[in-house]
């Protein structure tokens, strides 16, 4: 069990954070974590590919990728009322969430587990109408509108919730999920990202050689602030150690401004960046006329384009891919 504390330090603006779990072909984690044979490590994948979570669909052989699109598993923390200006919540964040009985199965299906140590983000959210329409808000790979499915974990399961010491609010996590390739649209947020322990393995999911056992240090921690999906709000994020933490230790990264103070430097600096152009920048190599993007519709066939983009552009129903 990790412990996760969120502060908010702004004045007036109440913020909701939500977790999200891990979703690939191979969870090297969790291989290692059940101490899985190398011999198996094509056949205990632990995938969670599949839009019909709960292990009743078997993982692609030899930990191959999925066709469709994985169910992404949220953890809405204080959905209701938030993080309130000048307050925190603590959270117990479990090493996984069992969904289903794994006798004779163990790691063969999709979605026996949710893993909230490998490779996690945490969405940030300012306001209610945000987090109102990202709960609510959800495209299936049919184009079809659905709102959040929840989730039942088995009995005695382990799950995201309200640690011991909280001073205020701090109400029951809800765990749903959603299908689609990006269950938010384009509701505003900020990400922060985090790794909880270390594992090392062999192929299809780790980088040691075939035959190689698997091992992790449950002590390892890892986390950055993403600003590769958005810019939006101020977050900083730093290790909370309590033997003994050396200043070197207890360093955070990103930034610990207030709302109020991020946001006209934000707003400043997309108006009035390089030369006056607006931001962001697009590099030309990357976006140009000899190299243009398509987007398509279907999962399963990527030639079938609904149309071509020759800029820069906000993606609506479609997802992306070089030509």
């Amino acid at each position: 069990m990790k412990i996760i504390t969120i502060y908010n330090n702004s004045k007036k603006d109440t913020i909701y954070p939500v977790l999200a779990g891990y979703a690939g072909d191979v969870d090297l984690w969790l291989q290692a974590q059940f101490n899985v044979l190398p011999s198996n490590s094509f056949v205990q994948t632990f995938c969670n590919n599949n839009p019909a979570p709960g292990g009743v669909v078997k993982c692609p052989s030899n930990g191959g990728p999925s066709s469709l699109p994985p169910p992404l598993f949220r953890a809405y923390i204080n959905l209701d009322k938030g993080i309130l200006p000048g307050e925190s919540v603590t959270i117990n964040v479990p090493f996984y969430t069992q969904l289903v009985d794994t006798s004779g199965t163990l790691g063969m299906y999709s979605g026996q587990f949710i893993d909230w140590w490998n490779a996690q983000r945490i969405f940030f959210y300012d306001g209610k109408t945000a987090i109102t329409g990202a709960y609510n808000y959800n495209v299936d790979q049919n184009g079809k509108i659905v709102g959040p499915t929840p989730v039942t974990p088995i009995n005695g399961a382990e799950v995201p919730s309200c640690a011991a010491a909280n001073p205020f609010n701090c109400e029951p996590v809800k765990i749903v999920y959603y299908i689609g390739p990006f269950s938010t649209g384009s509701i505003p947020f900020q990400l922060g990202e985090y790794t909880f322990a270390a594992a090392e393995g062999p192929p299809p999911g780790g980088l040691l050689s075939s035959g190689s056992a698997f091992t992790i240090d449950l002590t390892k921690t890892n986390f950055n602030i993403s600003a590769v999906d958005g810019i939006y709000m101020p977050v900083a994020m730093e290790a909370m150690l309590t033997d003994d933490p050396t200043p070197e230790d207890s360093q955070y990264l990103g930034s610990n401004e207030t709302l109020e103070e991020f946001r006209p430097r934000l707003d400043n600096f997309r108006q009035n960046g390089p030369s006056n152009i607006q931001w962001p920048y697009y590099w030309p190599s990357y976006f140009s006329a000899g190299r243009t993007l398509h987007r398509h519709t279907s999962w399963s066939a990527p030639v079938s384009f609904c149309s071509t983009i020759f800029e820069p552009a906000i993606p609506q129903d479609c997802d992306w891919q070089w030509i």
